[in-house]
């Protein structure tokens, strides 16, 4: 049984090998839809960014205003709003909910992983593109972010979309090696500068920045210099310049200075570039210039090919009929974008986001190139056999943990057939699921492992389809063991119970994502007080209320305050991450004469409220 399903399998992944351009395209976009919809939907938004993102799209879509972005009805003006315009959109269409807000993302993934497919198809062939559409779906931090309701997804999307019109307008033909290159497409042309207009409008100037300034570099590798041989520079400049230019300028018909300069510009364009020399930015992400070398970390498993995808490439090892130029074009793309973004005195690893598409196209590339050579290097070999291992190991941990999560606790994919279709699967889909997971991973893994001694190098081919099964099956439980802690949806239900929103509900130092998440829950949009002397103020001047604020922050208020104010409950999610909710004047009495309330420090109480 076990070596018929094992044939089977291996006949099937030898079959892609050999498709056409259209089945080609249309597996890669099937696997795209696949994986980029794999767990959006069995997850509540997690903390720090997905209920302030959410929420400002619900906002945008609510107010109607497609100018300024607002969170908890106040201006938020850190990134333009092309991201929150698909979300509200999204939101029109099918509804206001977790899933649809990260479906944006999920969206921009599909999108972004067919302009992969069709890059890796124009420079090499299209089993090339199938591959490289596998490699970038399955990078850690690919699969991750493209999974989150954040901006970043669409930032990539668009960037990518600049370096797809670079390889249309440069290397529409094969690699004509000593000729003479042909003039530039002038569609590549007006793409880029397209591209990097929706980038900007997506998250400022780091989004043509991304467009312009890899691709600078990779021309000056390649020197290919009849990239700027066209009269399309000039219109596609000027679209690129009238993008970039029609937010800010709306900000300041708008609102004049206040909006454009201090709430836009100098705190999210000039701190962010030079934040110690900005007196009071709180943006936070201020690293030392080195911060991206631990980018290793966050391709896994591809990280492993990178030595052999270099000697590939240093040894132009790729078939004669591949553009060669190409592929160490887009190998360019990425080191050129790290140095880029290791400038500015801000620094996330989820800004490299935008630069692993073109890494995938190349890993790809190598993919199939070694998967079909007759004369495979030892440190092809060796990497293909350290791939099949630590993948076939995480196949199977993803078998195991499937059924501990389906018994422990609420069933596998529950909440995406709740949210979808309205009811819960049952038992015996959950096991058929498990069952088809488990042959493919038995099949795929027992293939290789005759691949491997044989000394086949199609065992890298088995290598790419494991880490999709992986990655589609494996993810979706990963958020769901997570999903206690990143989840506040309970804090608001429970404040909901407690009638705890209502006009006298109020905020103390509480950060984007709690004001999201209440607004995005409740549709209520409490005051937020930043200070002691606004917080005594408010107590002073109204005769009962409700007082929401982090536990750490009790100890650092005025004596005077914290003798006004009296524990209800508390919420503990993780470390720093608990919440107390306050009540003062006649709320108080109420509650004491009632006897709904008693020993609040008791310790015990406490607990009895926390969400575990």
């Amino acid at each position: 049984m076990n070596s018929w399903f094992s044939k089977l399998i291996g006949s099937l992944v030898e079959k892609l090998t050999i498709l056409t351009n259209r089945q080609a395209f249309l597996v890669a976009f099937a696997a795209s839809l696949l994986i980029s919809f794999s767990g959006v939907f069995d997850h509540a938004l997690w903390t720090p960014d997905e209920p302030r993102d959410a929420e400002i799209g619900r906002e945008m879509l609510v107010s109607g205003d497609l100018i300024v972005p607002t969170l908890a009805g106040k201006p938020f003006l850190e990134k333009p709003p092309l991201y929150w315009w698909a979300m509200a959109g999204m939101y029109r269409l099918f509804g206001v909910s977790d899933g649809v807000a990260r479906s944006t993302s999920a969206l921009a993934a599909v999108l972004t992983l067919l302009l992969v497919f069709d890059v890796a198809r124009r420079v090499a062939n299209p089993f090339a593109g199938l591959m490289a559409t596998l490699v970038t779906a399955t990078m850690s931090d690919f699969y991750r972010h493209f999974h989150r309701a954040v901006v970043d997804p669409w930032l990539a999307l668009f960037v990518m979309l600049g370096y797809w019109g670079f390889v249309v307008a440069v290397f529409g033909k094969k690699d004509l090696g000593d000729k003479k290159p042909d003039e530039p497409s002038a569609l590549g042309i007006f793409v880029v500068y397209l591209a990097g207009g929706l980038a900007f409008l997506v998250k400022g100037p780091v989004g043509p920045g991304l467009v312009a300034v890899p691709l600078i570099g990779a021309i000056l590798v390649t020197r290919r210099w009849n990239f700027f041989r066209s009269w399309v520079h000039i219109p596609g400049i000027f679209v690129c310049l009238a993008l970039c230019l029609w937010w800010p300028f709306m900000l300041y018909v708008r609102g004049g200075k206040e909006l454009f300069l201090k709430g836009f510009f100098i705190p999210n364009v000039v701190n962010r570039i030079f934040p110690s020399a900005a007196q009071h930015y709180g943006g936070g992400h201020e690293n030392p210039f080195w911060r991206y070398l631990k980018f290793p970390i966050k391709i896994i498993p591809w990280v492993i090919t990178l030595p052999a995808v270099g000697h590939w490439l240093w040894r132009k090892r790729w078939p004669s009929e591949w553009n060669g130029t190409a592929l160490v074009c887009l190998a360019s793309i990425f080191p050129i974008g790290v140095i880029f973004l290791s400038i500015p005195g801000t620094k996330r690893m989820l800004y490299l986001l935008p630069l692993f598409a073109p890494l995938g196209i190349v890993i790809g590339a190598w993919v199939a190139a070694t998967s079909k050579s007759e004369n495979s290097q030892k440190i092809d070999h060796s990497t293909h056999a350290i791939m099949l291992i630590i993948l076939a190991l995480s196949v199977l941990a993803t078998s195991v943990a499937m059924p501990v999560a389906y018994f422990g606790g609420q069933p596998f994919f529950a909440r995406f057939f709740h949210t979808v279709l309205q009811a819960k699967p049952s038992a015996s889909l959950f096991f058929i699921l498990w069952g088809l997971l488990l042959l493919m991973g038995i099949g795929l893994t027992t293939y290789g492992m005759r691949l491997w001694e044989k000394g086949s190098p199609r065992v890298i081919l088995v290598c790419a389809w494991l880490a999709f099964i992986f990655f589609l099956c494996g993810g979706s439980q990963y958020y769901r063991m997570r999903d206690g802690i990143k989840n506040r949806h309970s804090l608001t239900k429970d404040l909901q119970t407690m009638s705890g929103i209502s006009p006298e509900f109020m905020g103390y130092c509480l950060n984007e994502t709690t004001m999201g998440v209440i607004s995005f829950d409740t549709g209520f949009m409490p005051e937020n007080i930043t200070t002691p002397e606004e917080l005594n103020l408010y107590l002073s001047t109204t005769h009962q209320g409700k007082l929401l604020m982090f536990e750490k922050d009790f100890p650092k208020l005025p004596d005077e305050v914290r003798s006004r104010i009296h524990l209800l409950r508390c919420w503990h999610f993780a470390k720093h991450r608990s919440y107390c909710l306050y009540i003062w004047g006649a709320l108080y009495a109420k509650k004491n004469k009632h006897c709904f309330w008693r020993a609040s420090c008791d310790k015990k109480i406490m607990l009895s409220g926390s969400v575990k």
